[in-house]
């Protein structure tokens, strides 16, 4: 599917990003030994389980997505020491944010101007949101722009007093 996003500034354009889902974590979770081998889904190298709460989740992840984009982007190190960005949804009190992790470029398609592939989506009980964000749509805009999307500052600055 594709969301159009416009950043707030007057003089930005609205740009096009195409979303897609890039492997099969947004219905599998991590295989323990005691899952049967019916639940049992291999991708590429990878021997998954099959999960029946990520998998009813999937069903709503377009619009969890379109909700979400009109939020903050969080950064986060993935397990390959690479920067990973995710949006998070808070459902509430009592209830597990839901984490939505992808991996974002400048589109090479006349269609599009980014590609936002999801490589996860699930609840993350006890999940806490970093202070590293940036909005969505200057997210998008970076990347549509080819400009670096590095991690923002969160140290606060230090002025002087006399």
């Amino acid at each position: 599917f594709t969301l159009k996003v416009t950043p707030k500034s007057t003089e930005s354009r609205t740009f096009s990003v195409r979303v897609v889902f890039s492997n099969s974590h947004c219905f599998t979770r991590n295989l323990v030994a005691e899952d049967p081998d019916h639940l049992r889904f291999q991708h590429g190298r990878e021997t998954r389980a099959f999960c029946f709460d990520r998998y009813a989740h999937s069903f709503k992840l377009r619009g969890m997505i379109e909700y979400a984009s009109r939020g903050k982007v969080y950064f986060s190190s993935g397990e390959s020491g690479r920067d990973r960005r995710y949006l998070i949804l808070d459902p509430g009190e009592g209830r597990d944010p839901y984490l939505i992790v992808f991996d974002m470029r400048k589109s090479s398609s006349e269609h599009s101007d980014v590609m936002m592939a999801i490589v996860s989506a699930h609840p993350r009980p006890g999940y806490r949101k970093p202070r590293e964000r940036i909005t969505f749509a200057t997210l998008v805009s970076q990347v549509a722009n080819g400009r670096s999307t590095k991690r923002p500052n969160t140290k606060k600055k230090r002025t002087r007093r006399c």
